[in-house]
């Protein structure tokens, strides 16, 4: 459901930003395309006595609270209002969806496994610089906006069985986000492709988590993420012709 929020919230501001371009605007441009983001993450659990009550692989951490687990998948959509062939307005919506194992052990004839799953979400706006050399347009943007979080946790079979618990807990949560950073386009008259685009992400949502076998209880974590996002894909434009 909050999925479909953020994306009607998306497109309700393209919907503004086009009805706002001044009339001397270059056209608008329309990225999409495949997205890939790193997933640190960290959920200020350390020091909680509530998180090793219900998340009891948090020692196997050190109590930091600190994950690196790997890589998600996902998209990129964007549009940009052109103020002119330099500046322009750019609203952007990426979501990264993913499962890593975050921590494995094994003894004996017994694996020791917990999984982390990962859905973020981001809606961010800002300033895009370009400077067309050719059919090559290098940018830079800057960003700022929300990100949207759900993040679960589940132990593997066999440490469940023997606690005779449902060892998983889930929570969701929303905060602020900056994105910045820039890549390469190559254009063909009024489509092109998006060679390659780095993005340094910040967020900070404060999340809820709910442990699956204590349905009355539930804790707030604050968190933080600094990722690298990589996307690639296709650009149109739309509007005047492209300069």
């Amino acid at each position: 459901m909050k999925k479909h929020l953020l994306a009607g919230a998306f497109v309700l501001a393209v919907m503004v930003l086009c009805s706002t371009a001044p009339a001397h605007a270059q056209g608008v441009d329309i990225f999409a395309g495949y997205s890939f983001s790193t997933n640190n993450q960290n959920f200020g659990l350390a020091g909680e006595e509530v998180t090793c009550e219900f998340i009891d692989f948090c020692e196997g951490f050190g109590n930091s609270g600190s994950f690196n687990s790997g890589g998600l998948h996902g998209y990129n959509v964007a549009a940009v209002f052109n103020l002119n062939k330099h500046i322009g307005i750019e609203a952007n919506f990426a979501g990264h969806n993913g499962s890593n194992d975050v921590y494995k052990e094994v003894e004996s004839s017994t694996t020791f496994k917990a999984t982390q799953t990962t859905d973020s979400y981001l809606i961010v706006f800002g300033p895009k610089f370009t400077q067309q050399v050719g059919n090559v347009e290098l940018f830079g943007h800057a960003l700022v906006g929300i990100n949207s979080v759900h993040a679960g946790f589940h132990l593997n079979q066999n440490e469940c069985d023997e606690e005779e618990d449902d060892c998983s807990i889930g929570g969701h949560g929303t905060g602020f986000a900056t994105v910045v950073g820039g890549g390469v386009d190559w254009w063909h008259g009024r489509w092109g492709l998006r060679l390659l685009e780095v993005d340094f992400t910040h967020g900070d949502p404060s999340i809820t988590f709910q442990p699956a076998d204590e349905p009355n209880f539930n804790f707030t974590s604050p968190s933080s993420s600094n990722n690298i996002s990589l996307s690639a894909g296709l650009i149109f434009h739309l509007g005047g012709m492209k300069k």
